[in-house]
């Protein structure tokens, strides 16, 4: 039964509105940033399910260390999960890439990053020129490109076993494109890549602990 969700934000494409009977009935706790409480109360959450955070989360055990992005009017919260023999980040709906997030996303054993969308077909998409300036604006979402680059940064200060890669737009890129640009320039890390989709799951990952990594090598 799941006991703990921690939220980014509560745009409709991350939180349902529809889901707050089942927390409420299950006391599932939220955690969210203390900036999004007042959006939470107002989406319906039950107010005893929140639990807000500024700079941590204690989650049963394991440490997540939190980062604010530019996203819209009240951004986006970054985490990076640790179990201290495991340190796992998570970012989506970044808006740019902060030299803070590149600073603290080290020593890593997986990452899932945003990338959303392929500037070609964005500009060349039918949407709205205020929906393409915000998506593009830097306070929207990272282009493949911005994506990878972090990527690579990121993957040189930790030892990666899986990339996964998220919230691609339906209408504005494609799996395919983010393949052939890692197998261009970044061939390395291409095996290393899971790229979600909207419409099913992907499969499941394990990250293996340092410690099962020593004693192989010890071995």
């Amino acid at each position: 039964m799941v006991g703990d969700l921690v939220l980014t934000h509560l745009d409709r494409d991350h939180f349902n509105p529809g889901w707050c009977k089942t927390i409420a009935r299950q006391n599932i706790k939220i955690h969210i940033h203390t900036d999004h409480v007042p959006r939470a109360t107002r989406a319906g959450i039950a107010e005893d399910c929140i639990v807000p955070f500024e700079h941590s989360i204690d989650l049963h055990g394991t440490t997540v260390e939190t980062i604010q992005f530019a996203h819209d009017m009240l951004g986006t919260s970054g985490f990076i999960f640790d179990n201290g023999d495991v340190r796992f980040g998570f970012a989506t709906d970044l808006g740019r890439v902060p030299p803070e997030l590149l600073d603290r996303y080290v020593d890593l054993d997986a990452i899932a990053f945003e990338s959303n969308y392929d500037p070609t077909m964005q500009l060349q998409s039918n949407r709205p020129q205020f929906l393409v300036e915000r998506i593009m604006g830097g306070d929207g979402h990272l282009s493949n490109a911005q994506s990878m680059r972090a990527i690579e940064h990121i993957a040189s200060q930790s030892n990666l076993q899986h990339i996964v890669l998220l919230h691609l737009s339906s209408q504005c890129n494609t799996p395919s494109i983010i393949r052939e640009m890692y197998q261009d320039q970044l061939p390395q890390y291409a095996n290393y890549l899971t790229i979600s989709h909207q419409d099913r799951c992907s499969r499941l990952l394990c990250i293996g602990s340092r410690q099962q990594e020593k004693a192989i090598v010890d071995r």
